[in-house]
Parts: structure tokens; C-alpha cells; sequence
């Protein structure tokens, strides 16, 4: 819909101009009254899909914490997330765009798209709460230093470690580069990040 009253505004422009042009004012008035009240349908259209998406948002957040909650008083009890949902909950855009450099935010941007996708669904305990986020923290942490994103400000002890991450973070942008994310190499690629900077021995 959003498209069509951009087409439309093209179009009204199109016959404000021709009329002024041509000398015929009065089409020149209808025009600028058609471009802008397309304008206007085209701002509420807007914002009435923004205001949607934050409320959905909200509510989606304020649930996901609900069912945290739960499992931390409960730990044997179970909740069920989306892929996406754990993928979003692990990650601070916004600490992003104030801590990483463009060519880190666009690739940690990549990433959080590409699990925006994934709706499936896993049923967990908070130990495997905690286990499945720290697979996707990985994923993120081997394009940026995911301490810069995590929502915590101070000294994080993972700082230690970032000078051993760059033969990673450089392999791993060139999978993406190459269209290969989440591709069997990059799961390989993961795995052994995984292995040494998050199992715990």
C-alpha cells in the first residue's frame, strides 16, 4: 500500500508541474492537493505500521521476559522460544551503532537478519535456555566483539581474548561475503570457535 501512494505521489507531482507548465493553474492546484494528500496518507500509513510493529514488539519482549523469569524460579520447568526471539534477546543494536565501526555493525546487522528468519521453534529448560543462547552469542562474537553489544558497559573479560578471535572474524566475513552464512563451513568454522572460547573446561 505504502508503494502505491509513493507511485501516486510521483504521478500528482507529475500533473502539478504539467499544469503549471501549460499555463492551466487550475490543474497545477489540483495536483499540489492530490501530492499532498497522498503525502499525508502516505505519513499515517507509516506511522500506523510503525506504531504496530512497536506494540508487537513490546508485548513479544515483556512475554519472552515472562518466560525468563519463569525458568530462572523454576529451573526444571519449560518454556518455548523462537530462534528469532532468542537471536534478538542476546543482542543490543543499538550499543552497536555507538560501539562498532560500519563494517562491523553490517555484519552483525547480517547475522540478526538472517535469524529474524527463523521461526522455528525449541521447548527448554533454563540450562538449555542459557546453552542455546551462548550458540547464538557465538555467532555474532565471531564477526564483532560481542562485548560491545551484549547491553553491559565496563571491562569485560572477553576483551582478553579478542586479539585470538581475529583469524576467525576474518574467515567468518568472507563466508558472509560470499553468501555463505550458516553454510556447512561456516557451522564448521563455529564449532571450533565454539569449542575454544565457550565450552568450558
Amino acid at each position: 500500500m505504502l508503494v502505491v501512494t509513493y507511485i501516486l505521489f510521483a504521478a500528482f507531482l507529475g500533473v502539478m508541474i504539467g499544469g503549471f507548465a501549460f499555463g492551466n493553474n487550475t490543474v497545477g492546484i489540483i495536483g499540489v492537493t492530490l501530492a499532498v494528500v497522498d503525502a499525508i496518507v502516505g505519513i499515517a500509513i507509516t506511522y500506523f505500521r510503525n506504531k504496530a510493529n512497536i506494540t508487537k514488539s513490546t508485548v513479544q519482549l515483556q512475554n519472552n521476559v515472562r518466560k525468563i523469569q519463569h525458568l530462572t524460579a523454576e529451573p526444571y520447568a519449560t518454556e518455548s522460544f523462537t530462534i528469532a526471539e532468542l537471536a534478538t534477546g542476546v543482542v543490543n543494536l543499538l550499543d552497536g551503532l555507538h560501539t562498532l565501526s560500519s563494517n562491523e555493525y553490517f555484519y552483525l546487522k547480517k547475522i540478526y537478519d538472517a535469524y529474524q528468519h527463523d521461526l522455528s521453534r525449541i521447548t527448554v529448560t533454563y540450562q538449555g535456555l542459557m546453552s542455546y543462547s551462548d550458540k547464538i552469542i557465538s555467532n555474532y562474537d565471531m564477526v564483532v566483539p560481542y562485548y560491545k553489544v551484549c547491553g553491559k558497559s565496563g571491562f569485560s573479560i572477553a576483551e582478553l581474548l579478542e586479539e585470538n578471535k581475529l583469524p576467525y572474524r576474518v574467515k567468518a566475513k568472507i563466508l558472509i561475503d560470499n553468501g555463505k552464512l550458516f553454510s556447512n563451513e561456516w557451522k564448521e568454522l563455529n564449532l571450533k570457535f565454539y569449542e575454544e572460547f565457550y565450552n568450558e573446561v
